[in-house]
């Protein structure tokens, strides 16, 4: 019988027969090395955000992928193709689109748009999408690779000012 072989993932966590995906994901992987769960949404440290995204064409999803992890606004990003029919200007119309799907730190939406606005100029999906759990490799290597976005502070308690003025 042959020995499993031993693998380092994309996250430092050795794995045995296991094979990390193009993100590093773990193909069959049922439970996660650090707790042997799935944390709960109250648990994570972070919200992680997924983007939807329609392009034209293969050519656009890279040049945008390669903008958005240049500038270390995305950890990773797949693309596929779709059958798409919709309404634009009055007439129905079907057509191949692609799907990018972004994933990110939260805090980079306007980043987001911008840099994918400077690779197309048309009308496109641009969806937010909110993580309600992420296994805790995934999210160190998120965490390494894109930098978390300060989270404005919000004041304790709202204290009314009054002033002889008003």
């Amino acid at each position: 019988m042959q020995q499993a072989s031993r693998r380092r993932t994309a996250f430092g966590a050795a794995e045995l027969g296991k094979e990390p995906d193009a993100c590093g994901t773990l193909v069959g992987q049922a439970s996660y090395p650090h707790s042997g769960r799935m944390p709960a949404p109250q648990e994570m440290d972070k919200a992680m955000k997924l983007y939807y995204i329609t392009l034209s064409s293969s050519e656009e999803a890279r040049k945008v992928s390669r903008a958005l992890l240049e500038e270390q606004l995305a950890v990773c990003t797949n693309w596929f193709p779709i059958n798409s029919v919709y309404r634009w200007e009055g007439k129905i119309v079907e057509q191949t689109e692609i799907v990018l799907i972004v994933k990110t730190q939260d805090g980079y939406r306007e980043e987001l748009h911008r840099a994918i606005g400077e690779q197309i100029d048309y009308t496109n999906t641009i969806a937010e999408i909110s993580v309600e759990s992420i296994n805790q490799d995934f999210l160190e290597w998120l965490d390494a690779e894109v930098p978390a976005v300060p989270q404005k502070k919000r004041p304790e308690k709202f204290i009314p000012v009054l002033t002889d003025e008003g």
